[in-house]
C-alpha cells in the first residue's frame, strides 16, 4: 500500500511497524467500523509523517484536509459571520461539491457546555453532510 501526502516530500517513504496501540482490546486512536483498518492505518502514517500523533492531536482541520486530498482549504471564524453569510457560503462550497468539515475550538469550561447541551465535543473534527 502506497500513501502520498500534499505536504509530505514527493517520494518520501514511510516505513510503519505492523501493530496499533491497544486499550482495552480496542484500538487507542482512530476506529473503523467493522473490520476495516484503512483509517488506522491513514492515521499512523499521518502522524508519522508529521513526528507523532501528538503533533496531529487537535490539530486544524482545514490542515489536515490539504495534507489529504491536495486540493485548497481554508477556514472560517463563524463568529466573524453572520447566519445567513455562513449558510450562503456552506451552500455555495457544497454546490461545488468542496469537502466540508468543522470544529469548535473554546475555553475548557465552556467546552462542558457545548457537551452537554448541544452533544458536540471540542477539538474534535466533523464532516458536514
Amino acid at each position: 500500500m502506497e500513501l502520498r501526502f500534499a505536504r509530505t516530500e514527493y517520494g518520501k517513504t514511510l516505513l510503519l511497524t505492523t501493530g496499533f496501540s491497544i486499550r482495552y482490546n480496542q484500538p487507542v486512536f482512530s476506529k473503523s467500523n467493522g473490520k476495516f483498518v484503512w483509517v488506522p492505518i491513514i492515521e499512523k502514517a499521518y502522524a508519522k509523517a508529521h513526528g507523532s500523533y501528538k503533533a496531529i492531536e487537535s490539530g486544524n482541520i482545514d490542515e489536515a484536509m490539504r495534507d489529504l486530498t491536495g486540493a485548497p482549504s481554508f477556514s472560517i471564524k463563524i463568529s466573524e459571520k453572520s447566519e445567513d453569510d455562513l449558510w450562503r457560503i456552506i451552500k455555495r462550497c457544497d454546490e461545488k461539491k468542496f469537502v466540508l468539515s468543522c470544529s469548535v475550538h473554546t475555553t475548557e469550561e465552556k467546552s462542558e457546555l457545548y457537551e452537554k447541551e448541544y452533544g458536540i465535543m471540542t477539538a474534535h473534527a466533523y464532516t458536514l453532510i
